[in-house]
């Protein structure tokens, strides 16, 4: 029996892993997962670029995983369903507007939008340390995923 393989599979990269970082002042993130947890409609959600240069923005794409990180711990892990394009993004009920530093994150308009596809209860989550980009890559996020 033949198989057939399409081009698209073939071409297909695989996805990539990153951290997303999450500031407790900028997030009620508990509030979030929570909704989350109990209603669909919470688990998708758009998530700014931050306030770095834009140079590896486009590494960002469909289909990637991320890990979303707060206070030191992974608190869910997702999915991105529409990369970094400029966009105008009202907040929602969990983002917390911080006078004179909430302009400056948003500034450049960049969002994703993300859905959330696994969240630990509290007792359940592993260590993760977050940094001061919202997206990133390197040696604590493949340590973590090494010892999943």
């Amino acid at each position: 029996m033949a198989t057939l393989t399409t081009t698209a599979s073939l071409t297909t990269a695989s996805p990539q892993k990153w951290r997303v970082s999450w500031n407790a002042k900028f997030y009620d993130y508990e509030g979030r997962l929570q909704a989350a947890q109990k209603f669909m409609q919470f688990r998708i959600f758009w998530q700014s670029w931050g306030n770095r240069s834009l140079k590896s923005i486009s590494k960002v794409r469909e289909n990637d995983i991320v890990y979303i990180t707060c206070q030191g711990y992974c608190l869910a892990k997702g999915r991105i369903l529409q990369p970094f394009a400029e966009r105008t993004i009202d907040h929602d009920d969990y983002s917390k507007a911080v006078e004179g530093e909430d302009n400056e994150r948003h500034a450049n308009g960049q969002f994703c939008q993300i859905l959330l596809e696994e969240m630990p209860s509290r007792e359940l989550r592993r260590k993760l340390p977050g940094n001061q980009m919202t997206f990133s890559q390197g040696t604590e996020l493949t340590n973590f995923l090494e010892n999943n």
